[in-house]
């Protein structure tokens, strides 16, 4: 099972579009919150809530069976930075979740703590460590679990 997992696109409706054009074999397309835009905008990807997301109404968090394997799905501004990675994984661990998709920070990060995996794929409007604009493909083989961050180069709007 192929994942593509995007987050923080404040807007950018153009990309969705262009992911499932790039990744048209993957089996689910995943927005981690602040999109910015209406449900129908999202071209099949599956959204939570952000805290910029003012005028939509999606779920505050998803609970998700994908390829065998429980995945949670939070934008996580309801976390400070300190408490953030163990609020996350407390919650997993509520859910019975072994992996974990956030968004919020607009940097991208993997990390596992009690043997649950957290993937914040970045943002794909500015990322906040000025590194290029970034999303995650995971892949979900026999509960095999690989994660890949790949760069997104910000397109010149057209004048």
């Amino acid at each position: 099972m192929q994942i593509v997992l995007v987050s923080d696109t404040h807007g950018r409706n153009e990309v969705f579009a262009q992911l499932r054009e790039r990744h048209p074999l993957a089996n689910a397309y995943l927005h981690a919150g602040d999109s910015e835009t209406d449900p129908i905008n999202l071209d099949g990807f599956a959204s939570v809530q952000g805290n910029n997301d003012y005028y939509s109404s999606h779920p505050d968090q998803l609970v998700l069976d994908l390829g065998g394997v429980r995945v949670l799905m939070v934008h996580s501004h309801q976390y400070h930075n300190a408490n953030r990675i163990p609020g996350l994984v407390a919650r997993a661990k509520k859910a019975g979740a072994k992996l974990v998709f956030y968004g919020h920070t607009h940097i991208y990060s993997v990390t596992t703590v009690d043997g649950i995996t957290l993937v914040n794929p970045g943002s794909l409007w500015r990322n906040r460590d000025f590194t290029p604009e970034s999303y995650a493909l995971i892949t979900v083989f026999d509960e095999q679990i690989e994660i890949e961050r790949i760069n997104y180069p910000r397109t010149p709007s057209v004048k």
